[in-house]
């Protein structure tokens, strides 16, 4: 090892934290710092990276655990979506020690523990071990993938690194026996698996460091081209040099190349397997030339000049042809070079118009079956949340590692299955749910648009997303002296906060909007855990303790209901103005349980609205009024449409088959103006007047005095026919 290299790689590493978080400790970035570079081909998010950091107290030696199918990060989406004959599972084990100098310890501590962690044989119960929560669920995730694609014939290979900023020049002979044991002992496990065990020092460190993505690139082409004003470019491009520009010094595919291709590789489905028999034809171009049988590839780049026969493009992106590249790419790795004249078709498309771009990415896409969640990123709400919350200080990853590349901090990028989750648990107050559905939001329609709603005001995703990552930093603060939290856990506390701002358990997502900017503090976030796990009864419940708390939705749900009240805004089935008629005739009227002490709210939001400097103060404070006055008399969740507010003043006020004419004007009224205002209209002082107004003709006609104190209806249960 260079003496200079343990310095070099301690400055990359200085300069890589602001990237990966300023508030970590010097051994977690150097383990994210580790990560990012041994899986750099795999082109990991920084959620993805955290995703597998499986670091601290009883990790068993593994402070990094992926599991990837075919070239892809493992998600428990796959165990449904995975459809390739003989898939390639991998498991890689990072183990790091920021020393200069390598010790046996993880490789005993790894010899211990993989017997345990990779004898399928026991369940999670089962292991002789009591492993951290991030450890035995990665574990899972891979027994699951594996035992599931048992009948497509995976192929297992298990790949360990130690990293560390020693000399891999002079490792001592017990290092190299403990690794060679590791080996045998994963092999004993498995009938057919590749395994290796890989000691990665300060030099190895820097070289992976080094390693840059080259998007300039330069591909010949055949005699002539066919070009509109040298703005775009059709080629035909010998397919041994095609091979040549998809790989690296190493002979690798350039997967970053593909960033923007909305398809992974099927593998050997019917398509595949014909343009594998193609190559393998010994046939001249004479005879039956590639191009001719294949639709070729589709090339997005924002330059290209024209060099002798070739054409050096910059910013290349691969956006069509992703499984003939693919298999091309397999075809020239497996076979020796030789004599082979045929080629392949090849556009190349010039702009850096993010619109056209999108437009080129679908268009080239919708020629056989493409996961929807592929092309979400593409679209409008999607950049226009990107475009809103990158004012906020945000990073919206709707385009994979976008934002990585910029040099972005980590804490401050977020993916869309993040989001979405966020705002199920948030917006959507589902958070049992959230991490339920994550990868569904994308994959299914329906959830996609229950989740992305183009009429919901854009700061219900910043609320979400504040208010969550808040709560997420605050319970993920003492990660390596505790298990970190599930994901449950966390939109569980903010669910919960967003009740205690608003006051009600149940609300609408526009509702959230007005949160925005007022994440919870971290002396809210432990008050809330606390509160939660102090719920009576949660032993007797399903579900397992983290922190405390028990993980169960209804003793959750239970907690929120009993703490907050029902929102005026919520139903889970807003009749028709016809389902539940007043008068009984139709159908039968709740019956209204009978209040015995008027609710001084009512009082209490009048004097407010009187007080209000500003009409938008008295708008709302005014509307608060009408809610508590209408929840004091019915027992049920009142819409927050207006005709089944309308039905509840009826039952308020006796049952009366009509309300007349000027109330229903004031309830149109009330309605309209403070719809208004919760997206930011500030009322004049005669309209703040005339809301009022409005409010107190309508607390009359249900029989609250607005003069003194509030009285109820003398009859506070209507006929319901019998």
């Amino acid at each position: 090892m260079a003496r200079n290299d343990v310095v070099l790689i301690d400055s990359l590493v200085k300069k890589a934290t602001p990237s990966l978080g300023e508030n970590r400790s010097e051994s977690e970035i150097f383990e994210l710092f580790c990560f990012d570079n041994v899986l750099k081909d795999s082109e990991l998010s920084y959620e993805e990276l955290e995703s597998g950091w499986t670091d601290g107290p009883d990790d068993g030696g593994i402070d990094g655990f992926f599991v990837f199918v075919d070239g892809n990060l493992a998600a428990e989406a796959q165990l449904e979506s995975a459809a390739r004959r003989n898939p390639e599972i991998r498991v890689v084990l990072i183990t790091v020690n920021r020393s200069d100098t390598f010790n046996q310890q993880p490789l005993n501590a790894l010899c211990s523990s993989i017997p345990d962690l990779f004898d399928l044989t026991k369940s999670e119960d089962g292991l002789g071990y009591p492993f951290r929560d991030a450890v035995v669920a990665q574990r899972e995730l891979f027994r699951s993938l594996f035992i599931s694609l048992a009948d497509r014939h995976p192929r297992l290979a298990i790949s360990v690194y130690y990293c560390c900023r020693g000399d891999t020049s002079n490792l001592s002979d017990n290092l190299t026996s403990r690794a060679t044991q590791l080996e045998q002992m994963v092999q004993g496990l498995f009938g057919d698996v590749a395994c290796s065990v890989q000691f990665l020092g300060a030099t190895e460190m820097l070289e992976l460091a080094r390693h840059q993505r080259t998007y300039s690139l330069r591909l010949r082409f055949i005699e002539t081209y066919i070009s509109r004003e040298g703005r775009n470019y059709v080629v035909l491009c010998p397919l041994r040099s095609y091979f040549d520009f998809v790989t690296d010094e190493q002979g690798k595919l350039r997967r970053y190349l593909f960033e923007s291709n909305v398809r992974d590789y099927l593998g050997e489905v019917l398509i595949n397997r014909d343009i594998r028999g193609t190559l393998e034809r010994k046939v001249t171009a004479a005879d039956e030339d590639f191009w001719w049988l294949n639709n070729g590839v589709t090339i997005l780049a924002t330059h290209a000049t024209v060099v002798g026969k070739d054409l050096a493009i910059e910013n290349v992106q691969i956006v069509n042809g992703l499984q003939t590249t693919e298999t091309i790419y397999q075809h020239f790795s497996q076979t020796a070079p030789g004599p082979d004249d045929r080629a392949i078709l090849i556009k190349i498309l010039l702009t850096a118009d993010e619109g056209t771009r999108s437009r080129i990415v679908k268009a080239t896409n919708y020629q056989n079956t493409v996961d929807l969640s592929s092309l979400r990123g593409l679209d409008k709400i999607q950049q226009d949340i990107e475009h809103f919350l990158l004012d906020h200080g945000w990073c919206y990853d709707r385009r994979k590692n976008f934002y990585k590349n910029q040099g972005k901090p980590a804490d401050r990028i977020v993916s869309m299955p993040y989001l979405a989750a966020a705002v199920r648990a948030v917006a959507l107050g589902d958070p049992a749910a959230s991490p339920r559905q994550r990868s569904r939001s994308l994959r299914d329609d329906e959830v996609y648009k229950q989740v992305f709603n183009q009429r919901w005001d854009l700061r219900v995703y910043l609320a979400s997303l504040e208010i969550t990552r808040a709560v997420e930093t605050v319970l993920q603060g003492r990660r390596m002296l505790t298990n970190t939290p599930p994901i449950a856990l966390v939109h569980y506390v903010a669910y919960i906060y967003v009740c205690s701002k608003l006051g009600k358990h149940q609300y609408r997502p526009d509702e959230v909007a007005a949160v925005a900017g007022f994440p919870p503090e971290p002396e809210g976030v432990l008050r809330i855990r606390e509160e939660l796990s102090a719920i009576p009864g949660a032993k007797e419940r399903e579900g397992r303790f983290y922190q405390g708390v028990k993980l169960n939705k209804g003793l959750i749900e239970d907690f929120a209901r009993s703490r907050y009240r029902t929102s005026i805004w919520v139903s889970p089935a807003p009749p028709s103005e016809t389902a539940t008629p007043a008068n009984g005739e139709g159908g039968t009227a709740p019956r209204l349980e009978p209040v015995t002490d008027p609710p001084a709210d009512v009082k209490e939001s009048l004097v407010s609205a009187r007080a209000a400097e500003t009409g938008s103060s008295r708008v709302l404070a005014g509307y608060m009024a009408l809610h508590h006055a209408a929840a004091a008399v019915t027992p049920t969740s009142i819409a927050g449409e207006r005709i089944y507010f309308k039905q509840s003043l009826r039952e308020a006020a006796g049952a009366r088959g009509t309300v007349e004419k000027k109330f229903e004007k004031d309830l149109y009224f009330i309605f309209m103006l403070r719809g208004r205002v919760l997206h930011g209209y500030e009322p004049t002082a005669h309209e703040a007047e005339a809301y009022l107004a409005a409010v107190e003709r309508l607390l009359s006609c249900i029989g609250f005095k607005t003069a003194g104190e509030p009285s109820l209806p003398k009859k506070t249960v209507p006929p319901d026919g019998g």
